[in-house]
């Protein structure tokens, strides 16, 4: 289920000062505006905590500058906060469609798992558990957190299917290690109507394919 994510690889590159250290999960970071830090231009970014309602407005403005298709979930556990910043995002024209709030607690962020682009904690960065923080963020995905930088690291066993039949050879036996039944739909992503096999069976290791069309 994360085939897709191979044409992120790379895209948090810019927001860290220095190389991911040896344990692949936590590198240093400047102090600077959330665009600034979170300089992505589509997918799902998350404000989590003491989220100020300019923290909101400047991310999603910045990107809406660049057409993005980037979408902002603020998550507070105050109730005053969170109604703060969807005020001020209704007033911009923004809330329901670029900004999205929510008040609940902290220790559990209310996206699936494997799903975040980038998340920033706001306030005290020990409010949101380490472990949550991973949970939401996709393979590669960033989180600042404080003064660092935590870069999600991809699974080990995940196979890389770079090629519309796995790989060069066409056979579409994957190697992937993680993937077992039941077989859930997490991602959609474009094209979303072109020519492809379409798995009936699997067994053994095995993949037993129908050909067809995805619509």
């Amino acid at each position: 289920m994360y085939q897709h994510l191979s044409s992120f690889r790379g895209l948090f590159v810019a927001l860290c000062t220095t190389v991911v250290v040896a344990s692949g999960l936590v590198v240093g970071a400047e102090r600077s505006t959330a665009a600034g830090q979170l300089g992505i231009e589509q997918g799902i970014v998350v404000l989590v905590g003491d989220v100020q309602p300019g923290q909101a407005m400047e991310l999603a403005a910045s990107q809406h500058a660049a057409g993005s298709a980037m979408k902002v979930l603020v998550q507070c556990d105050r109730a005053d906060r969170a109604e703060a910043v969807a005020r001020a995002a209704e007033a911009a024209g923004l809330y329901g469609r670029r900004i999205f709030v929510a008040k609940a607690p902290l220790d559990r962020i209310g996206l699936a798992d494997n799903l975040a682009d980038g998340l920033m904690v706001c306030g005290e960065p020990a409010a949101v558990p380490k472990s949550e923080i991973l949970r939401v963020l996709r393979p590669q995905g960033v989180a600042i957190v404080g003064s660092e930088c935590i870069v999600k690291p991809f699974p080990s066993g995940v196979d890389d299917w770079s090629h519309h039949y796995h790989g060069p050879d066409n056979n579409t036996l994957s190697r992937d290690k993680l993937a077992r039944a039941p077989f859930l739909i997490q991602f959609i992503v474009e094209p979303r109507y072109a020519p492809a096999p379409q798995m009936v069976v699997s067994s053994a290791g095995r993949i037993f394919m129908a050909f067809g069309h995805i619509a």
